[in-house]
Protein backbone atom coordinates (compact mmCIF):
# COMPACT_ATOMS: atom_id res chain seq x y z
CA UNK A 1 0.00 0.00 0.00
CA UNK A 2 1.27 3.22 -1.10
CA UNK A 3 0.11 7.17 0.17
CA UNK A 4 0.26 10.17 -2.01
CA UNK A 5 -0.71 13.40 -1.39
CA UNK A 6 -1.73 16.11 -4.10
CA UNK A 7 -1.74 19.48 -3.01
CA UNK A 8 -4.05 22.82 -5.01
CA UNK A 9 -3.60 25.95 -3.61
CA UNK A 10 -5.74 25.95 -0.60
CA UNK A 11 -7.33 22.42 -0.84
CA UNK A 12 -5.33 19.14 0.37
CA UNK A 13 -6.94 15.66 -1.19
CA UNK A 14 -5.85 12.77 -0.01
CA UNK A 15 -6.26 9.34 -1.59
CA UNK A 16 -5.18 5.67 -1.40
CA UNK A 17 -4.14 3.14 -4.05
CA UNK A 18 -4.85 -0.80 -2.86
CA UNK A 19 -4.78 -3.14 -5.94
CA UNK A 20 -5.05 -0.66 -8.18
CA UNK A 21 -8.07 0.74 -6.55
CA UNK A 22 -7.99 3.98 -5.42
CA UNK A 23 -10.06 6.17 -3.04
CA UNK A 24 -9.86 9.67 -1.92
CA UNK A 25 -11.13 10.65 1.92
CA UNK A 26 -14.68 11.93 2.55
CA UNK A 27 -15.61 15.19 1.50
CA UNK A 28 -18.65 16.68 2.96
CA UNK A 29 -20.17 18.98 1.07
CA UNK A 30 -23.30 20.08 2.85
CA UNK A 31 -24.22 21.08 6.40
CA UNK A 32 -27.09 22.81 7.44
CA UNK A 33 -28.81 23.62 10.64
CA UNK A 34 -32.59 23.30 10.70
CA UNK A 35 -35.66 23.51 12.95
CA UNK A 36 -37.50 20.48 11.34
CA UNK A 37 -36.01 16.96 12.74
CA UNK A 38 -37.23 15.48 9.28
CA UNK A 39 -35.80 17.69 7.20
CA UNK A 40 -34.29 15.58 4.12
CA UNK A 41 -32.97 18.30 2.29
CA UNK A 42 -29.29 19.69 2.18
CA UNK A 43 -29.03 22.99 0.66
CA UNK A 44 -25.09 24.46 0.55
CA UNK A 45 -27.28 27.97 0.22
CA UNK A 46 -29.77 27.62 3.15
CA UNK A 47 -28.72 30.40 5.79
CA UNK A 48 -30.35 28.12 8.18
CA UNK A 49 -33.35 28.90 10.86
CA UNK A 50 -34.73 32.06 10.34
CA UNK A 51 -35.47 32.76 14.27
CA UNK A 52 -33.83 30.52 16.33
CA UNK A 53 -34.15 31.21 20.08
CA UNK A 54 -34.40 30.16 23.38
CA UNK A 55 -36.05 26.71 23.44
CA UNK A 56 -35.79 26.46 20.00
CA UNK A 57 -34.63 22.61 19.08
CA UNK A 58 -31.54 22.64 15.85
CA UNK A 59 -31.07 19.52 13.82
CA UNK A 60 -27.77 19.27 11.96
CA UNK A 61 -27.82 17.05 8.87
CA UNK A 62 -25.54 16.79 5.89
CA UNK A 63 -24.44 15.35 3.11
CA UNK A 64 -21.03 13.30 2.38
CA UNK A 65 -19.40 11.56 -0.46
CA UNK A 66 -17.69 8.46 0.38
CA UNK A 67 -15.06 7.39 -2.24
CA UNK A 68 -13.90 4.21 0.65
CA UNK A 69 -14.75 1.75 -2.58
CA UNK A 70 -13.17 3.77 -5.19
CA UNK A 71 -16.79 4.99 -6.69
CA UNK A 72 -17.86 8.35 -5.16
CA UNK A 73 -21.12 7.32 -3.08
CA UNK A 74 -23.55 10.03 -1.61
CA UNK A 75 -24.19 9.24 2.04
CA UNK A 76 -26.70 11.65 4.15
CA UNK A 77 -27.34 12.00 7.78
CA UNK A 78 -30.92 11.39 7.17
CA UNK A 79 -30.04 7.51 5.31
CA UNK A 80 -31.47 4.87 7.44
CA UNK A 81 -28.39 2.95 8.88
CA UNK A 82 -26.25 6.05 8.14
CA UNK A 83 -23.11 5.44 10.43
CA UNK A 84 -19.56 7.49 10.35
CA UNK A 85 -21.42 10.59 11.92
CA UNK A 86 -19.85 12.98 14.72
CA UNK A 87 -21.57 16.01 15.31
CA UNK A 88 -20.19 18.90 17.97
CA UNK A 89 -21.98 22.01 18.68
CA UNK A 90 -19.76 24.53 20.03
CA UNK A 91 -20.68 28.61 20.31
CA UNK A 92 -18.33 31.63 19.78
CA UNK A 93 -19.41 32.59 23.58
CA UNK A 94 -17.14 30.00 25.12
CA UNK A 95 -15.55 26.76 24.40
CA UNK A 96 -17.73 24.62 25.72
CA UNK A 97 -18.98 21.44 23.85
CA UNK A 98 -22.80 22.46 23.89
CA UNK A 99 -24.12 18.92 22.24
CA UNK A 100 -22.30 15.84 20.61
CA UNK A 101 -25.54 14.24 19.06
CA UNK A 102 -27.37 16.11 15.60
CA UNK A 103 -29.73 18.01 17.79
CA UNK A 104 -29.31 20.96 20.46
CA UNK A 105 -32.15 22.99 22.34
CA UNK A 106 -31.17 26.67 22.79
CA UNK A 107 -30.58 27.46 26.34
CA UNK A 108 -31.24 30.94 28.41
CA UNK A 109 -27.59 31.06 28.87
CA UNK A 110 -27.13 31.18 25.49
CA UNK A 111 -26.50 35.02 25.19
CA UNK A 112 -28.47 36.64 22.39
CA UNK A 113 -26.56 37.57 19.34
CA UNK A 114 -24.37 34.38 19.80
CA UNK A 115 -22.97 32.44 16.91
CA UNK A 116 -24.16 28.52 17.41
CA UNK A 117 -21.89 26.18 15.11
CA UNK A 118 -22.39 22.47 14.40
CA UNK A 119 -19.33 20.96 12.74
CA UNK A 120 -20.38 17.48 10.93
CA UNK A 121 -17.63 14.61 10.60
CA UNK A 122 -17.62 11.89 8.87
CA UNK A 123 -15.41 8.61 9.06
CA UNK A 124 -15.56 6.05 6.38
CA UNK A 125 -14.63 2.60 6.54
CA UNK A 126 -10.82 2.84 6.06
CA UNK A 127 -10.70 5.68 8.86
CA UNK A 128 -10.14 8.44 6.90
CA UNK A 129 -12.55 11.38 7.95
CA UNK A 130 -13.66 14.74 6.60
CA UNK A 131 -15.70 18.13 7.91
CA UNK A 132 -17.22 20.83 7.76
CA UNK A 133 -19.44 23.35 9.66
CA UNK A 134 -22.15 25.64 9.69
CA UNK A 135 -23.00 28.35 12.01
CA UNK A 136 -26.81 30.26 12.93
CA UNK A 137 -27.44 33.59 14.87
CA UNK A 138 -29.16 33.27 18.51
CA UNK A 139 -32.30 35.73 18.12
CA UNK A 140 -34.12 37.30 20.86
CA UNK A 141 -37.08 36.58 23.21
CA UNK A 142 -39.58 38.48 23.68
CA UNK A 143 -41.76 39.12 27.06
CA UNK A 144 -44.71 37.07 27.54
CA UNK A 145 -47.12 37.61 29.80
CA UNK A 146 -47.76 33.63 31.69
CA UNK A 147 -50.56 35.88 33.89
CA UNK A 148 -52.26 38.70 32.54
CA UNK A 149 -52.85 42.05 34.10
CA UNK A 150 -55.89 41.75 36.43
CA UNK A 151 -57.16 45.18 39.13
CA UNK A 152 -58.26 44.35 42.13
CA UNK A 153 -58.96 45.89 45.59
CA UNK A 154 -56.04 45.14 48.43
CA UNK A 155 -58.91 44.28 50.82
CA UNK A 156 -61.48 42.06 49.60
CA UNK A 157 -65.00 43.83 48.66
CA UNK A 158 -63.45 47.69 49.49
CA UNK A 159 -63.97 48.62 45.54
CA UNK A 160 -64.55 52.32 46.71
CA UNK A 161 -62.49 55.30 44.75
CA UNK A 162 -60.83 55.75 48.04
CA UNK A 163 -59.86 52.49 48.46
CA UNK A 164 -55.64 50.78 47.72
CA UNK A 165 -55.95 48.79 43.99
CA UNK A 166 -53.18 46.83 42.65
CA UNK A 167 -52.59 45.60 39.28
CA UNK A 168 -51.07 42.29 38.99
CA UNK A 169 -49.31 40.56 36.61
CA UNK A 170 -46.58 37.98 36.07
CA UNK A 171 -44.16 37.90 32.43
CA UNK A 172 -40.95 36.20 31.96
CA UNK A 173 -38.47 36.75 29.21
CA UNK A 174 -37.21 33.17 27.96
CA UNK A 175 -33.65 34.89 27.77
CA UNK A 176 -33.35 34.79 31.00
CA UNK A 177 -33.53 38.56 31.73
CA UNK A 178 -36.06 40.54 34.11
CA UNK A 179 -38.98 42.52 31.89
CA UNK A 180 -39.32 46.19 33.20
CA UNK A 181 -43.10 46.75 34.36
CA UNK A 182 -44.77 50.24 33.45
CA UNK A 183 -48.17 50.53 34.86
CA UNK A 184 -50.64 53.28 32.98
CA UNK A 185 -54.18 53.76 35.14
CA UNK A 186 -56.93 55.07 34.08
CA UNK A 187 -60.57 56.26 35.33
CA UNK A 188 -63.64 55.38 32.66
CA UNK A 189 -66.36 58.01 33.61
CA UNK A 190 -69.76 57.15 32.97
CA UNK A 191 -69.84 60.13 30.50
CA UNK A 192 -67.47 58.07 28.15
CA UNK A 193 -64.58 60.15 28.92
CA UNK A 194 -61.26 58.87 30.51
CA UNK A 195 -58.93 60.36 33.01
CA UNK A 196 -55.13 59.30 33.97
CA UNK A 197 -54.90 58.92 37.30
CA UNK A 198 -51.67 57.64 39.45
CA UNK A 199 -48.31 57.26 39.20
CA UNK A 200 -46.03 54.68 37.23
CA UNK A 201 -46.74 52.30 39.75
CA UNK A 202 -48.57 48.29 40.95
CA UNK A 203 -51.22 50.20 43.27
CA UNK A 204 -53.69 53.32 42.76
CA UNK A 205 -55.33 55.14 45.19
CA UNK A 206 -57.75 57.88 42.69
CA UNK A 207 -59.41 59.49 45.06
CA UNK A 208 -63.16 60.98 44.85
CA UNK A 209 -61.90 64.08 42.58
CA UNK A 210 -61.15 61.74 39.95
CA UNK A 211 -63.58 59.10 40.29
CA UNK A 212 -67.32 58.65 41.18
CA UNK A 213 -69.40 55.47 42.17
CA UNK A 214 -70.41 53.76 38.89
CA UNK A 215 -67.07 54.51 37.30
CA UNK A 216 -64.32 52.15 36.61
CA UNK A 217 -60.85 51.74 37.11
CA UNK A 218 -58.41 50.46 34.51
CA UNK A 219 -54.75 49.35 34.28
CA UNK A 220 -52.16 48.72 30.92
CA UNK A 221 -48.90 46.55 32.27
CA UNK A 222 -46.18 47.26 29.79
CA UNK A 223 -43.36 44.86 29.69
CA UNK A 224 -40.00 45.78 28.14
CA UNK A 225 -37.21 43.43 26.85
CA UNK A 226 -34.09 44.05 28.35
CA UNK A 227 -32.32 43.03 25.35
CA UNK A 228 -33.88 45.10 22.73
CA UNK A 229 -36.48 47.25 23.85
CA UNK A 230 -39.32 45.49 22.62
CA UNK A 231 -42.70 45.81 24.39
CA UNK A 232 -45.65 43.57 25.43
CA UNK A 233 -48.75 44.81 27.16
CA UNK A 234 -51.70 43.41 28.71
CA UNK A 235 -54.91 44.98 29.63
CA UNK A 236 -56.66 44.53 33.31
CA UNK A 237 -60.44 44.27 32.63
CA UNK A 238 -61.93 47.75 34.04
CA UNK A 239 -63.50 47.23 38.08
CA UNK A 240 -66.54 48.98 38.66
CA UNK A 241 -66.33 51.60 41.84
CA UNK A 242 -68.58 50.63 44.34
CA UNK A 243 -71.39 53.09 46.15
CA UNK A 244 -71.21 53.90 50.11
CA UNK A 245 -74.28 55.38 51.73
CA UNK A 246 -74.05 59.02 53.79
CA UNK A 247 -72.43 58.96 57.17
CA UNK A 248 -75.13 58.80 59.93
CA UNK A 249 -75.81 62.93 59.68
CA UNK A 250 -76.66 64.77 62.98
CA UNK A 251 -79.59 67.47 62.95
CA UNK A 252 -79.69 70.30 64.90
CA UNK A 253 -82.99 73.19 64.90
CA UNK A 254 -82.71 76.74 66.40
CA UNK A 255 -84.90 79.67 66.12
CA UNK A 256 -84.25 81.66 62.89
CA UNK A 257 -86.61 84.59 63.14
CA UNK A 258 -89.94 85.97 64.85
CA UNK A 259 -92.39 88.57 62.38
CA UNK A 260 -96.10 89.12 63.18
CA UNK A 261 -96.92 85.43 61.68
CA UNK A 262 -94.96 83.63 63.95
CA UNK A 263 -91.38 82.24 64.93
CA UNK A 264 -89.38 80.27 62.18
CA UNK A 265 -86.70 77.60 62.73
CA UNK A 266 -83.97 75.98 60.71
CA UNK A 267 -82.75 72.55 60.50
CA UNK A 268 -79.13 72.10 59.78
CA UNK A 269 -77.85 68.62 59.26
CA UNK A 270 -74.62 68.30 59.32
CA UNK A 271 -73.60 64.89 56.95
CA UNK A 272 -70.66 63.86 54.69
CA UNK A 273 -70.57 61.27 51.59
CA UNK A 274 -67.63 58.90 52.26
CA UNK A 275 -67.28 58.82 48.67
CA UNK A 276 -66.96 62.70 48.05
CA UNK A 277 -70.39 62.58 45.79
CA UNK A 278 -73.07 65.55 46.49
CA UNK A 279 -76.06 65.28 48.76
CA UNK A 280 -79.06 65.89 48.98
CA UNK A 281 -81.45 66.54 51.69
CA UNK A 282 -85.76 65.66 51.98
CA UNK A 283 -87.62 67.79 54.93
CA UNK A 284 -90.09 67.31 56.83
CA UNK A 285 -91.86 69.51 58.97
CA UNK A 286 -94.01 69.48 61.22
CA UNK A 287 -95.70 73.14 62.96
CA UNK A 288 -98.80 72.08 64.89
CA UNK A 289 -99.82 68.91 63.63
CA UNK A 290 -99.79 70.52 59.76
CA UNK A 291 -96.52 68.61 58.38
CA UNK A 292 -94.82 70.59 54.73
CA UNK A 293 -91.95 68.37 52.77
CA UNK A 294 -89.38 69.60 51.08
CA UNK A 295 -88.05 67.24 48.49
CA UNK A 296 -84.37 66.86 47.09
CA UNK A 297 -82.48 70.28 48.68
CA UNK A 298 -79.12 70.65 47.97
CA UNK A 299 -78.84 72.74 51.31
CA UNK A 300 -77.98 71.50 55.02
CA UNK A 301 -80.16 74.27 56.52
CA UNK A 302 -84.02 74.56 55.43
CA UNK A 303 -85.86 77.27 57.58
CA UNK A 304 -89.79 75.87 59.09
CA UNK A 305 -92.92 77.72 58.25
CA UNK A 306 -93.73 80.01 61.07
CA UNK A 307 -95.05 78.85 64.43
CA UNK A 308 -97.34 80.60 66.81
CA UNK A 309 -96.61 80.20 70.34
CA UNK A 310 -97.83 77.21 71.81
CA UNK A 311 -97.17 74.83 67.89
CA UNK A 312 -95.01 72.26 68.60
CA UNK A 313 -92.54 72.64 65.54
CA UNK A 314 -90.36 69.17 64.53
Amino acid sequence: MTMNRLFWAAATVSYVLVAGIAWAAPGVTCVNITTDSADTVCDSSDTGPTDPKVDTVLYCIGTVTDDSTGTPVTVNTWDSGASGFAFEWTSDADTDVRSATNSYTIVSSDDVGSELKCTLTYTDSHGDSGSNFTTTTVTNSIPVFTAAAAVAPRNVGDDYNNSIFDCTSTVSDADGSTPDRSYDWFVAKSDGSTQTVCTDNSECTPGAAAASPGDELGCTVTATDQETSDTVTSDAPNITFGNRAPNTPSVAISANATTDDGTTYDCTVTAADPDGDALYYDYTWDVGGVTTNVPDSSSATNTSPAATKGQAVY
